[in-house]
């Protein structure tokens, strides 16, 4: 499948738990429970990430900030609709 989405995401890594907040300046805000040493907060949204969205880890790569909480990440065999209505709850209905 040639579809793909480009994201921008806002990270707060430590957090207690995992968790999607909801939009922070038109970003969607993940909460990470993993810390931002060794890559560690990365690999951990992209794992929850991928839980949620149904696709594989590798379909995902970090464009830019992979060293700041502004992340934008390019998903593969994803249109920007379909990753919305994941997300329906923070985006609306989309259909």
């Amino acid at each position: 499948m040639a579809d793909s989405v480009v994201i921008d995401v806002h990270v707060v890594p430590g957090a207690a738990r995992d968790e999607f907040v909801g939009l922070h300046g038109g970003k969607l805000k993940i909460k990470v429970a993993a810390r931002p040493i060794k890559g560690q907060s990365n690999a951990r949204l992209l794992k929850i990430l991928s839980a949620r969205l149904s696709i594989p880890k590798s379909a995902m790569e970090i464009l830019k900030g992979s060293a700041s909480r502004g992340k934008r990440i390019k998903i593969q065999g994803m249109t920007e609709s379909d990753f919305k209505n994941c997300f329906a709850e923070f985006y609306g209905e989309t259909d």
